[in-house]
């Protein structure tokens, strides 16, 4: 529960930059991403100044190129949007489950995470019992 307490606050600060409606605090929030698609287009400028031939086919993909970059920032936007509102209402949902009635879904899980850990200790101890008894087998034999 305490991580979620932590990790609550930044989850929720991230979608509200993705709801913002501000340019700047959008593509803040999404730099890493747009930084990835804006390297990947340099690199393809940079081979293509390398290796094409100068003329008219080489400047076409050139400004081809800038509107699939702007295309595919665009559609980074419009996704972030997306899963940052699906993620403020996930966040909800949560926060509305462990507010009212689904305090016996969460001991249900607490219940069955106890009964796993019971049954790893049991086991534990079990096989503990089985090397307690072979290794005193094994004194015994050399006792003899």
């Amino acid at each position: 529960m305490e991580n979620l307490s932590k990790s609550l606050p930044s989850a929720l600060s991230f979608f509200q930059k993705l709801l913002s409606g501000d340019r700047s605090t959008i593509m803040g929030a999404i730099e890493p991403a747009v930084q990835s698609v804006t390297s990947q287009y340099e690199a393809g400028r940079v081979a293509e100044n390398e290796f094409a031939p100068r003329g008219g086919g080489r400047t076409a993909a050139d400004v081809e190129s800038q509107w699939k970059e702007t295309s595919d920032i665009s559609t980074l936007v419009s996704q972030g949007q997306q899963e940052g509102a699906q993620g403020m209402l996930s966040i909800d949902s949560l926060l509305a489950d462990l507010t009212t009635g689904s305090a016996a879904g969460a001991s249900s899980t607490l219940s069955s995470e106890a009964s796993s850990l019971q049954a790893q200790h049991d086991s534990s101890q079990a096989a503990s019992q089985s090397l307690g008894v072979g290794v005193g087998s094994m004194i015994a034999l050399l006792t003899a």
